[in-house]
């Protein structure tokens, strides 16, 4: 998985996050914390990995939020919705068109 976070390695060879480049994305006026919006995923039964992040739509301003999982088994798309629902509203929000 690509975070789009930034690193570098300190005097002593230690890995250092000096900036997190895509935590918030900005689609149609509202940002959206994408870890927020990650928690709804990885809080699901199954759900091994979750990423949330930003694509560029063509015409429009901002980024729209995509996720992407990993999951063992199957998934109950039922379950997952009810743990997306469970987030606050700006969290689980349709970043639709």
């Amino acid at each position: 998985m690509r975070s789009g976070d930034l690193m570098r390695i300190d005097g002593t060879g230690l890995p250092i996050i000096s900036s997190t480049a895509s935590a918030t994305l900005r689609w149609k006026g509202e940002n959206v914390a994408t870890a927020r919006s990650r928690l709804g995923f990885v809080a699901c039964p199954g759900v091994l990995e979750a990423a949330v992040y930003g694509v560029a739509v063509p015409g429009a301003e901002g980024r729209r939020r995509h996720a992407a999982a990993c999951v063992e088994g199957g998934l109950d798309l039922a379950e997952l919705a009810r743990h997306l629902r469970a987030l606050p509203e700006y969290a689980r929000r349709c970043s639709c068109a």
